[in-house]
């Protein structure tokens, strides 16, 4: 029998028939065992309307979304709100707003702490934004809190993904590539697996980060150790990750 193995693969969901023809970036952690092919793991961009279809063909797998896209998608209704003005010039509306694109890395126990800061809003445009926020993202079966919610997650993103897509196109000639030729190029990916394995464990490949995104990282993960061991409110990590990763997406 074929050692199993579990690897990490992007796919631009050209699966595209099935997934009604959506552009949505999957990463996919696969377990591969002979000829059979299980989708354990699933991180998409965010994309409303989006979800169903993800989830019904990849029904099986844990699905997750982009932290960035999640953020991303969030300020830019704050931009169409005629909010980012105020998010500039503003220091006290900058912290709200900073806190509300920071909530991916509470619990997924997060309407308290959402409920919490809709206290604070004193605008019919802020107030616009928390309805956003609650029909969308709070209460919505579709993106429900657990998809998006990164708390205690190392990886929050699709970059690892994307700079493994720009590898595989490269070897690919960087021409488009249908499902067999596809395939076929994810199956020699697929014979350097094991090497890459025990390179890893040998520590002899490695992740690379910027000092400050390790900085950054090391005073997130230290922050939820403290609020699981109690040490720390809900209020105050939120506040800790506000200043952290809360900024307006570049």
């Amino acid at each position: 029998m074929t050692k199993p193995s579990t690897y990490e693969v992007q796919i631009k969901e050209s699966l595209k028939t099935k997934l009604r023809k959506t552009t949505t970036d999957a990463v996919l952690v696969i377990e591969h065992r002979s000829t059979k092919i299980r989708c354990l793991h699933c991180q998409t961009k965010i994309e409303i309307g989006k979800g169903k279809p993800i989830r019904r063909h990849l029904n099986s797998a844990a699905h997750q979304s982009s932290n960035f896209h999640w953020k991303q998608s969030v300020y830019r209704k704050i931009q169409a709100l005629g909010l980012a003005p105020m998010y500039t010039r503003d220091e006290e509306k900058r912290l709200l707003l900073q806190q509300l694109m920071a909530l991916p890395f509470l619990p997924v126990e997060v309407v308290p702490e959402f409920r919490r800061l809709r206290l604070q809003s004193d605008s019919p445009l802020i107030d616009e934004l928390f309805d956003y926020l609650e029909s969308t993202w709070i209460t919505n079966p579709t993106w429900p809190v657990r998809v998006w919610s990164t708390y205690g997650k190392a990886i929050r993103t699709n970059n690892d993904a994307e700079g493994y897509n720009h590898r595989l196109n490269r070897r690919a000639g960087g021409k488009s590539m249908g499902v067999y030729q596809l395939s076929s190029l994810l199956f020699k990916e697929s014979q350097l697996v094991d090497l890459t394995v025990r390179m890893v464990d040998r520590r002899l490949l490695t992740r690379h980060q910027r000092r400050q995104t390790r900085t950054m990282q090391a005073r997130v993960f230290r922050a939820w150790e403290e609020h699981r061991d109690g040490e720390r409110t809900t209020q105050d990590l939120l506040t800790v990750c506000a200043h952290s990763y809360g900024h307006a997406p570049a």
